[in-house]
């Protein structure tokens, strides 16, 4: 059993260095699937930022501490949003209140009537998901384009204006 929660780790999918917590293993809720990872004396771990999960070897991974994941989360949004088209598109980011918090969601891919979202982990430690969006899928586009639009007109109103000299 491993007294670790934030880790720095590489993605076994991209290579590239990421962070993410350690689930917690309870004996009498885990699925198979996890009682059978931890039997092989391996973690899971779920990715901060993205709804990816992966089986770690723990050899693989290194402690952080909360200011570090505090600031990997940080530094991951504050880029999302400087990527983020200025108007409804892919990269749009929006976020709904849940509980105490708020869980936000990215815009991946966009048809005709419906447009395809993702949830991130830009909240904080706390990994809130929308009742209704979960980890993401497809949904009306009319509906994600008045989030989005919502969020921009949010960071509009209350930008930093500079001042006239």
């Amino acid at each position: 059993m491993s007294n670790l929660y934030n880790v720095y780790y590489l993605r076994p999918d991209t290579k590239l260095p990421s962070m993410g917590i350690v689930r917690s293993f309870y004996k009498d809720l885990a699925s198979a699937e996890e009682k059978a990872v931890h039997k092989r004396h391996n973690l899971v771990i779920d990715d901060s930022i993205t709804p990816d999960c992966f089986e770690m070897n723990p050899a693989r991974v290194q402690e952080a501490s909360f200011d570090d994941a505090d600031k990997f989360i940080q530094t991951a949004h504050d880029n999302a949003r400087k990527k983020a088209p200025k108007t409804f598109g892919v990269g749009s980011i929006f976020n709904l209140p849940v509980a105490d918090g708020r869980a936000y969601y990215i815009v991946t891919k966009i048809n005709k009537t419906t447009c395809e979202i993702e949830w991130r982990g830009f909240g904080g430690g706390d990994r809130y998901t929308d009742n209704f969006l979960g980890c993401g899928g497809k949904y009306d586009i009319n509906k994600i384009k008045s989030f989005v639009d919502r969020d921009l007109a949010m960071d509009k109103l209350f930008a930093r204006k500079k001042k006239v000299a």
